[in-house]
């Protein structure tokens, strides 16, 4: 102990910036904890076909009439507090958000969680990664 005491003193720098590195690991642990979940396609597959997940395209309705994924239902993001309700009935039931390339779907499964939504999450990379394991979509 009296070793440690006498290494802070005589390196307080490192000393700040080891405390520093610790609470940046601790709060990013603490985020990542209670934020909702990302999942790979793989993954999100396994969520529809094993646990009937709700698949909820967050991008605008022209984005999403070009192409998006097979059975999607789309809520654009600015309107999601309003429509989510209509198309989600059950708040305990899986959703999986996506969006082009998933920097908006983790805002929506938060927006989601506030609702009262239990089981939201988002597909990482968003619609990229989707197509990227060849999986079934809809294109016009």
């Amino acid at each position: 102990m009296q070793q440690l005491l006498e290494f802070v003193n005589n390196h307080p720098f490192l000393f700040a910036m080891l405390a520093a590195v610790i609470t940046f690991i601790i709060i990013t642990e603490l985020r990542r904890k209670s934020g909702p979940g990302g999942v790979s396609a793989k993954e999100a597959v396994r969520l529809i076909n094993d646990e009937d997940a709700i698949i909820l395209d967050v991008r605008d309705t022209p984005e999403y009439k070009t192409s998006h994924i097979l059975n999607a239902k789309n809520i654009p993001f600015a309107q999601l507090e309003e429509q989510a309700p209509e198309i989600i009935k059950n708040k305990k039931s899986p959703v999986i958000a996506y969006c082009k390339s998933g920097n908006i779907s983790p805002s929506a499964c938060n927006k989601l969680k506030t609702m009262g939504y239990e089981n939201v999450s988002y597909l990482k990379s968003g619609l990229f990664a989707w197509q990227d394991e060849s999986l079934p979509m809809v294109r016009a």
